[in-house]
């Protein structure tokens, strides 16, 4: 016999199970929970502390449904936060009396897939045709990989006992899960996973290890040994299974027919861009845009103002000289393009946010972004819920100083090996000299050194062989992106409850671009197609500014002996940094840098996360 409990949180919420909740608008952001047990021992406090926990996700409802099967006990969670239309039957779950499903994200192709199945879709929303969608799949995977869209989702078929999970693409919504033996839980935040109390918070060192090296571990793993990132496309799990097993996987199509010609490149390219445009722009919550005076977010200033979306904008500024020349640019371009642009003012005394910030994130992500983002999401949250960014231009046009140099040693090794040996008579700035410090004879260990922090000095070798220009930007995309860009981008904004949308991975558009080849990517250059159709709309200014890296001027901050108190983390002994990091290392790195020898900038930021987090998890 079942019985379901569920329980809506918020304090309007009057409701009782019913064969269906219609969702009347086209956009979820939110958070996703479930739980599964099959050893019948769930408590559902768990479940309660996991939506608790992320309760930043969506404010505007939260609800949770709790059931049994003869096999196994299931919750599953939500937290709302509306994008589109405004309705108080906007509840999740959405549920019938055989299928439940949770989902954080956008379908852009909803009623596309409404026309070709014949679907009913009374809601006229796309949360229903996923439903219905999803239904259609458990029947039969091969229908899978129609979905355009950034989305997570868990969906429970209760007749086969079955539990579809997936993320889009390219991991734009997060998803993470944990599995042993008799549970299995699912969370849009790690954070939310350990809340749980069903989780083992036993730390993974070779993620660890990994973190040192690239800023962040590689996917699929997570610091915790127990939690793994979601995979980008469909799993699919058997609830009847005694332990429960990693389940089988479904990817994606994606079809091949990619233009050589440079202009037909171009061409296809502004059609996609486009399209992506009016697919990620929302009326009820028109966007703002994050301008950095950059190719990637000035072309989408650019293109949106062709297309007649008026997009505000916001830009951090600092006035320390050893900032990059972004709030210049970024002013330029909204004067051009006729925008308003509101300016975000870092200053050292921010410095005294990081500890707690690094201690609230549910993993450490050694990127100065997490500051930034975490700064220009708290002054949006006033007048906005939704942002625009320019990320994943770069992992899919070729656009990192990384991708040119990579380029140039397959191109001509002998040189670059023969270059390396004279380095230092060499008229190379610093960032010249440090990738000819990690020319290699091997392509792949070149390219992971370009790749990789000067930590350790034994640095591990990724178990992806990359030989070729194609293979470096796969990398990009797979770990780079997901793992550093796209995370940290949607932890941060999440704090403050804004969604931040990223018109470069629209499907198509992302889609065509990561089919061309990468020498054709780099044919004119770094990112050379953006450029172009950036330079069409007026835009050349911005194509020629040097590409600039780590923009927080926090190496500079680190000389001033005020802010001594980023490392108060080493006074306590119950901390495990220097289980992680030689003592001796690490305060090699720190003098040498604080004496002006070396610059270990990004080196000290990410030991400095680390750090700081590990003080939630002390040694055992």
């Amino acid at each position: 016999m079942q019985k379901t409990l569920l329980i809506g949180l918020n304090n309007s919420a009057n409701f009782i199970v019913l064969t269906h909740y219609f969702i009347v608008f086209t956009s979820l952001m939110c958070g996703i929970h479930c739980i599964v047990d099959i050893s019948f021992s769930l408590n559902h406090a768990s479940i309660e502390k996991m939506v608790a926990q992320s309760k930043h996700r969506g404010q505007d409802h939260t609800s949770i449904l709790s059931t049994q099967t003869e096999n196994y006990q299931i919750s599953l969670g939500h937290n709302l936060l509306k994008i589109n239309n405004i309705t108080d039957k906007s509840q999740q779950p959405f549920t019938d009396e055989n299928y439940t499903l949770i989902f954080n994200g956008e379908i852009y192709n909803w009623k596309d897939l409404d026309k070709e199945f014949n679907f009913l879709n009374q809601s006229n929303s796309d949360t229903e045709t996923l439903f219905y969608y999803l239904q259609l799949v458990a029947q039969d995977l091969n229908i899978w990989g129609k979905l355009k869209g950034i989305f997570a989702f868990v969906f429970w078929d209760k007749k086969q006992n079955i539990l579809l999970s997936a993320r889009d693409t390219y991991g734009v919504k997060p998803l993470y899960f944990a599995l042993n033996n008799n549970c299995l839980t699912f969370s849009s935040e790690i954070n939310s996973l350990i809340a749980s109390g069903l989780v083992d918070k036993a730390l993974h060192s070779p993620s660890i290890q990994e973190y040192l090296q690239y800023k962040f571990p590689l996917l699929p793993n997570t610091v915790f040994k127990n939690i793994q990132h979601h995979p980008c496309h469909l799993q699919f799990w058997d609830l009847t299974k005694k332990p429960l097993e990693l389940p089988r996987g479904f990817l994606d199509k994606v079809e091949n027919t990619i233009p050589t010609e440079s202009n037909k490149i171009l061409t296809q390219t502004n059609i996609l861009l486009e399209n992506a445009i009016h697919h990620q722009y929302s009326e009820h919550f028109p966007p703002a845009l994050l301008l950095s005076g950059g190719v990637d977010s000035t072309l989408l200033l650019a293109k949106s103002t062709e297309l007649g979306y008026k997009l505000p904008c916001l830009s951090i500024v600092c006035h320390e000289k050893n900032f990059t020349q972004d709030s210049y640019f970024a002013k330029l371009a909204a004067k051009q393009y006729n925008t308003h642009l509101q300016e975000v003012e870092l200053q050292e005394r921010h410095l005294e946010l990081l500890p707690t910030l690094f201690q609230e994130a549910d993993q450490p992500i050694g990127d100065g972004a997490i500051f930034t983002t975490y700064l220009i999401c708290k002054e949006a949250k006033k007048d906005f819920r939704v942002l625009w960014s320019g990320a994943g231009a770069d992992e899919l046009f070729g656009g990192y100083n990384r991708h040119w140099a990579f380029c140039q040693y397959l191109k001509y090794p002998s040189f670059w090996l023969m270059a390396k040996k004279i380095a230092r008579f060499l008229p190379f700035g610093r960032l010249g000299k440090r990738f000819l410090k990690g020319i290699d004879t091997s392509p792949s260990k070149t390219f992971i050194n370009f790749c990789s922090l000067d930590i350790l000095e034994n640095r591990t070798a990724t178990n992806t062989q990359i030989q070729t220009l194609d293979d470096a930007l796969q990398w990009d995309r797979e770990q780079y992106l997901q793992g550093d860009v796209l995370s940290l981008t949607d932890f941060w904004s999440m704090k403050h409850t804004i969604e931040v949308r990223v018109p470069y991975l629209d499907d198509d558009l992302a889609n065509f671009a990561r089919q061309i080849p990468a020498n054709t990517l780099l044919r004119h250059g770094r990112k050379w197609i953006l450029k172009h159709l950036l330079e069409q709309k007026g835009g050349k200014i911005y194509t020629q500014r040097k590409k600039e890296g780590f923009g927080l001027p926090f190496g500079h901050w680190l000389h001033n002996p005020k802010n001594s108190f980023l490392w108060d983390f080493t006074n306590n002994s119950q901390n495990a940094i220097f289980e992680y990091v030689p003592k001796g290392r690490f305060n090699y790195i720190l003098q040498k840098h604080l004496s002006k020898q070396e610059d270990y900038t990004q080196e000290l930021f990410a030991l400095c996360a680390l750090g700081w987090w590990l003080e939630k998890y002390p040694k055992v």
